[in-house]
């Protein structure tokens, strides 16, 4: 499905957040360490830019066919505005 979609619309970026398991801190999660390394080979780095969040497990990926200069920052702010509990 997010192929289909990055296909269709090349400005499409895409990120996650490794959600904090039961007693576990929200810095560098299980599971955003199990996801980044699946998103590197996913999103090739010559066509995404990876930003990452370790602080919150946040895990950002932009196409670099985005023209928009905010858009890792906007991205950011969204994530923060929706996701309960991100510093």
């Amino acid at each position: 499905m997010l192929f289909h979609f990055a296909k269709v619309n090349p400005y499409a970026s895409f990120g996650f957040i490794g959600a904090n398991g039961e007693g576990e801190d929200k810095h560098n999660t299980i599971r955003f360490r199990v996801y980044s390394p699946l998103a590197v080979r996913l999103f090739n780095p010559n066509n995404y830019i990876h930003a990452i969040k370790e602080e919150i497990s946040a895990y950002i990926i932009l196409s670099r066919a985005n023209p928009d200069p905010l858009l890792a920052e906007n991205v950011y702010r969204m994530f923060k505005k929706h996701y309960e509990g991100l510093a």
